[in-house]
This record gives structure tokens, sequence and C-alpha cells, in this order.
């Protein structure tokens, strides 16, 4: 049974672009379903589209948000409203480097948006959807910095401690359904947003 035959035509990749949210997508791709890819670079979506749509005979569909905003989220629930949703990854991170303090304010509102508050939307905004249809599954991305703690990167891991603990908890409540639900906890992985960072 494919993924798509399993949780339905469509998944979504919040934070598709490049490194671990590609290869979500060429995954769920290889397996038949259509990807619907989110992220900031328009540009770079569309040629990661076009590439799997080419390559595994599916549909895609770009949408450009930034995680940051606070209202990022109502053009992605719009856009997929009318789409038979199976899937969603939530790889999207942010982080700066330094001391708590010695960050700008700003950085840190980033940060909790990106880390905490769009990714809580877009889980309850898709869990509810599959629950619904007891049918359909999410992986999302944590980082062993959200097990570990973080120093000169503090607000980075307990961010990805909430991502973790909150969607171990919420697998748990959904043991007994058809909506399957985890996490994995990346640790150092080479992708172009670390390489950026070095």
């Amino acid at each position: 049974m494919t993924l798509r035959e399993k949780y339905g035509e469509w998944g979504i990749i919040l934070g598709a672009t490049e490194g671990v949210g590609k290869a979500f997508a060429e995954k769920i791709a290889s397996e038949g379903m259509s990807v619907v890819l989110v992220g900031r670079r328009e540009e770079k979506l569309h040629e990661l589209g076009k590439e799997i749509s080419a390559k595994y005979g599916v549909d895609h569909k770009v949408i450009r948000a930034d995680f940051s905003q606070s209202g990022c989220t109502d053009q992605i629930f719009a856009e997929t409203k009318d789409l038979d949703m199976g899937f969603m990854s939530y790889v999207a991170c942010f982080h700066t480097f330094g001391k708590l303090q010695d960050t700008p304010w700003e950085k840190h509102e980033q940060m909790v948006n990106v880390n905490v508050i769009t990714f809580l939307k877009c889980f309850y905004h898709y869990l509810g959807i599959f629950a619904k249809q007891d049918r359909g599954a999410i992986i999302n991305v944590s980082s062993l910095t959200g097990i570990s703690s973080s120093p000169y990167n503090a607000q980075y891991g307990a961010g990805k401690s909430y991502i973790l603990k909150l969607t171990e908890a919420v697998a748990c409540e959904c043991a007994k359904t058809n909506v399957d639900v985890e996490v994995i906890t990346l640790g150092t992985t080479l992708t172009p947003s670390l390489l950026s960072n070095l």
C-alpha cells in the first residue's frame, strides 16, 4: 500500500525548500502523493515542484509563507482547504546564536513564531482534518537540542523541546486511530541551512 492509498492524495511540507523538507517532499511524492511545498523562497520551491512532478508524475502546489509572521497560516489553510489532505510535516525552524540577553527581542519573537506558534497552528489545523476523516499522518521534526538544552542557542532548544513533547503526547492520544503521529529527533544534519551558519 502506498502512502497515497493509505493517507490521501495530498501532503504538505512546511519548510520544503531544501534539506530535510525537500527529502520529505520527494519521499511522499515517490509514493504517489501530490505535494504542497511551503516556504519563503518561492522561486526555489517552484523549481523543486517542477522536478518532483516530472520525476514522480504527481501534482504540486507552491505557497509562499514566512513562518515568523503571525498571520502566515491564513493563506496556507485557505489554499489547502479543498484538497484531499493526508500528510503533514513541520520541518521549518529558525535560530540565532548568542546569549539570551544579547539576542535582539525581534529575533526572539521570530523564533517563537516559527518554532512554537506557527508550528502549533499547523499541527492543530491538519490534525483536526485527519482526526475527522480518521486517516492521515504527521511527522514533526525536533532536534537533540530539545533534549540536551543548547547554550548560546537556548530558545531554539526550548522550541524543539516543545515540538518533541507535544508531538509525543499527541501520538499517544492518536494511538487507537488511523492517524499516525510521530516526531523525529535529528542530530547534526548536513543541510544547506547548517552550512550557511558555520
